[in-house]
């Protein structure tokens, strides 16, 4: 062979570029030729990485030499061998690393020379395998720029100039089949590649130019079995970006082709649905009305979908029942996976761990991902201070599953450490809970921001049951928790991989309002407002920060804060209301705690609330409905102001109307009244609103009175702290001395007051039904 010198001609599409030529003597090719055969007759996992590297570069070589020198087979094998590594499996970290040299190397070679189909799918393959890099390097624009060139410079060029000439179609294939089952695999492997890493409106933008019948190609179209893999392509794209509309978008589009969906394509709709299991429910019963049965990734996607959603996940157990009753469908790790799940939203953490137990029995492997979940429902469990039979509490079962799955072998995730701090937090041991993330620190664990929260959601939960105490001890472990709740949050801001969001904030300063520090509290406000978007303060802060305003005294302040909030368009709920109320009494401010609730109330007024200088005018934003907790608070401060007395029973009667107390009971029989379970400040309203009550039926009834009047009182303490007072006989002694009725009590019913009949007739003929 004569030695030549070649210059790979340049495309205008920019992937065939010059490059340099090398001049080799025949003897040099054939002994190149010889080494590269002898490293491509070895089996590719017996190839070793230096080897591999050496083929790369003798084919570059001959390549230089002459473009049109080496066959497509061995140019198809080196590709390969370059991008598998040492196995015989993709490994995506070979490609990322090779595929730039890959297309490099497929530059060198001259496209022109190929002639046959066999030669144009080795050339294929190769760009399939660049493909594959793009794929996991996240390079998709690349990738449809890639396939543009392909079916312009590549393909198309041959079928159009060359096979037609050279009568090349083969195995009873015209040429236009086979450049159509060539370019399937083109546009096959470049929707795999927007499936990974391009966004679903990208994929089906890709999908419509290749599906397009306006468009002339010099190729056959895809078959309909060709054209339901596109789709289902796509379908997966949405799959995992959880699309769900535009899942059923692609659904109209296939039957609009008259394409019939497959279980694939219903499977990938049930699971672009996401966590929204009606929307899941309503794709998996499409199965069945299109003459299809489910398989188990049907019904997986189905139960994972329902088995969080609290108002569905009801429907996992039905699932499960019906794969039991399917002898074809057997329940993998997935389904026991989000059976679990289930029993966690459930709050039913001795189901989800039964269902572990039954998964061993069956010799299903429990993974990380459901002892992550059987954990999980441990922190959800809403019997917390039952705890399983076997003693202890839920918390403790979850550090017990955390060993058990290092004994098995089984590294714990993050997640399952996430959910054995929540745990812990949920009954208030947190010392558990920091000490799980130094385990985490210590086994080199990224923490995520969910354990953090978690923990420091765990010391909140101490410092409320240390209120609850009302002792000594409680208030100087309070101390110390706040500072570790803020300790934590330093740690988070020191972490380079996470930043704390407004969980963090709220969560600590709900901590900091526990403990009663103002001036932290309203620091860690002010650099919330002045933060990123992700940390501005919301309503769970504000209601902390108006909280510990209140039990610090300055109630001035928690004022201005409530203002604020509502001039950054923050809607306030009851809790928030609540807190201001709570404030505001702390601060013996009647008008304004009648300001807050007309406010509530949906009624406009209250001037010392616009004294505080919050505008209700333009903040006034309709009815937020009050509860006990915003009645007490209420009364408690207006009932001890003798001139507020006629508001209270205003704001009493409210309570009544809207069902607060009584719940329309004094309806049916205003003659019993249950005052059990108040405290004296508002049985005091109680007691006035009844007896008003009472004297309404008496003039409607002409002054006839046939009935004694009874308070329910109950047996327990009334609430006042102060003197031990029992509201029983707090009602006998407020009758008296400030209504003037006499009363008795009933020794068979210690927990009731009574005026007998004869003493309210007595009474009412002497103030002439006027109550005092």
């Amino acid at each position: 062979m004569q030695d030549k010198q070649v210059r790979v001609p340049t495309s205008t599409s920019g992937y065939l570029v010059p490059s340099d030529s090398v001049d080799l003597s025949p003897s040099d090719v054939a002994d190149l030729q010889s080494s590269l055969s002898s490293i491509l007759s070895s089996p590719i996992s017996s190839v070793s990485d230096s080897d591999r590297k050496k083929a790369f570069n003798l084919l570059r070589t001959l390549l230089l030499s002459n473009p049109t020198l080496p066959p497509t087979s061995t140019i198809r094998k080196v590709v390969k061998l370059f991008n598998r590594g040492n196995g015989t499996r993709v490994q995506p970290n070979v490609l990322v690393g090779n595929f730039q040299k890959t297309m490099s190397l497929i530059r060198l070679f001259d496209h022109s020379s190929v002639s046959t189909p066999s030669e144009v799918t080795d050339v294929v393959e190769c760009y399939l395998e660049v493909m594959k890099g793009m794929k996991f390097s996240g390079r998709w624009k690349d990738c449809l720029n890639l396939v543009a060139f392909i079916e312009k410079e590549v393909v198309g060029v041959l079928v159009e100039e060359g096979w037609r000439g050279r009568g090349c179609g083969g195995k009873g294939k015209t040429t236009e089949e086979e450049a159509g089952v060539i370019f399937n695999r083109i546009y096959t492997s470049a929707l795999a590649v927007l499936n990974h890493c391009g966004s679903v409106s990208q994929t089906m933008l890709f999908l419509e130019r290749v599906l397009d019948p306006n468009t002339e190609r010099p190729f056959a179209p895809p078959t309909p079995a060709t054209t339901l893999g596109f789709f289902n392509l796509a379908l997966t794209a949405c799959s995992k970006k959880k699309q769900y509309r535009k899942a059923l978008e692609l659904i109209t589009d296939m039957e609009r082709r008259n394409i019939s969906p497959d279980i694939v394509s219903y499977n990938s709709v049930i699971s672009a649905a996401g966590r929204n299991g009606d929307e899941a429910v309503k794709a998996f019963r499409k199965i069945s009305s299109k003459g299809l049965k489910p398989d188990l990734v049907s019904y997986n996607s189905v139960m994972a979908a329902v088995a969080g959603d609290k108002k569905e996940y009801r429907n996992t157990f039905t699932y499960m029942d019906m794969i039991n009753l399917n002898p074809k469908v057997q329940p993998d790790v997935i389904t026991y996976t989000c059976i679990i799940k289930a029993h966690a939203t459930g709050g039913d953490a001795g189901k989800a761990l039964r269902t572990l137990e039954v998964m061993k029995e069956k010799d299903v492997k429990p993974d990380a991902f459901v002892y992550a979940s059987a954990i999980n429902a441990c922190a959800k469990d809403r019997t917390q201070g039952v705890g399983p039979r076997d003693g202890g509490t839920w918390a403790t079962k979850a550090l017990e599953l955390i060993e058990e799955m290092e004994g098995r072998g089984i590294k714990p995730n993050g997640y399952a450490y996430a959910s054995a701090i929540t745990a812990c937090g949920s009954v208030g041991e947190w010392e558990e809970g920091v000490g799980l993330l130094e385990v985490m620190r210590g086994k080199g664990m990224e923490i995520g921001l969910v354990a953090y929260n978690s923990a420091i959601g765990g010391i909140v939960k101490r410092m409320k049951g240390n209120l609850k105490r009302n002792d000594e001890g409680g208030e100087e472990e309070n101390e110390e928790l706040w500072k570790r709740a803020v300790m934590l949050l330093e740690e988070i801001k020191g972490e380079e991989r996470i930043k704390p969001d407004a969980i963090s904030y709220s969560t600590v300063l709900n901590a900091l309002s526990l403990a009663g520090r103002s001036s932290e509290t309203l620091a860690i406000l002010s650099e919330m407002k002045s933060g990123p978007p992700s940390i501005r303060p919301g309503l769970i802060a504000y209601t902390s920060v108006i909280s510990c305003m209140g039990r610090s005294g300055e109630w001035e302040v928690g004022m201005k804060v409530f203002g604020d909030m509502k001039r950054e368009g923050i809607n306030g709920d009851r809790t928030v209301y609540n807190a201001m109320l709570s404030a505001l009494g702390r601060g013996d401010r009647p008008e304004m705690v009648l300001g807050i609730w007309e406010e509530m109330m949906g009624r406009k007024g209250g001037e010392g609330v616009v004294e505080a200088g919050v505008d209700r005018v333009s903040h006034y934003g309709g009815r937020i409905s009050p509860d006990f907790i915003s009645l007490t608070a209420a009364l408690s401060t207006l009932e001890r102001h003798e001139n507020y007395r006629e508001h209270s029973d205003g704001i009493f009667k409210d309570a009544v109307d809207l069902g607060v107390v009584w719940k329309g009971k004094l309806d049916a029989d205003i003659w019993e009244v249950n005052l059990a379970g108040m405290p004296i400040s508002v049985g005091s309203v109680a007691i006035r609103h009844a007896v008003h009550r009472c004297v309404e039926e008496i003039l409607e009834g002409g002054g006839v009175i046939t009935k004694d009047l009874v308070f329910i009182t109950g047996v327990g303490k009334g609430g006042d702290k102060e003197d031990r007072l029992t509201l029983k006989d707090f009602t006998r002694v407020y009758l008296r001395d400030e209504l003037g009725l006499r009363t008795v009590g009933r020794e068979r019913e210690g927990g009731v007051v009574v005026i007998e009949m004869g003493t309210l007739k007595e009474w009412y003929s002497k103030y002439g039904g006027e109550e005092q």
